[in-house]
């Protein structure tokens, strides 16, 4: 089942970067995201809806599960 599309505005971007990165003390002060942490998934919940999920890997880094676009 595909995921729905996200879209997050009036991000930076780094060209030069590795990755993406997230603020997710950001969207859970300013956007009113809820975020959980159960075991290696993190879970973003904003109104009540699931939004998306990350995986937390063994060096404490989460990536975010499905496929981001620029």
């Amino acid at each position: 089942m595909p995921h729905p599309l996200l879209e997050f505005e009036r991000v930076l971007h780094v060209p030069n970067l590795w990755s993406n990165l997230l603020s997710v003390l950001y969207l859970m002060r300013n956007k009113d995201y809820r975020v959980s942490i159960v075991g290696s998934k993190m879970f973003f919940n904003r109104y009540g809806t699931l939004l998306f999920t990350a995986t937390v890997t063994h060096n404490n880094t989460a990536l975010l599960d499905g496929i981001t676009e620029l």
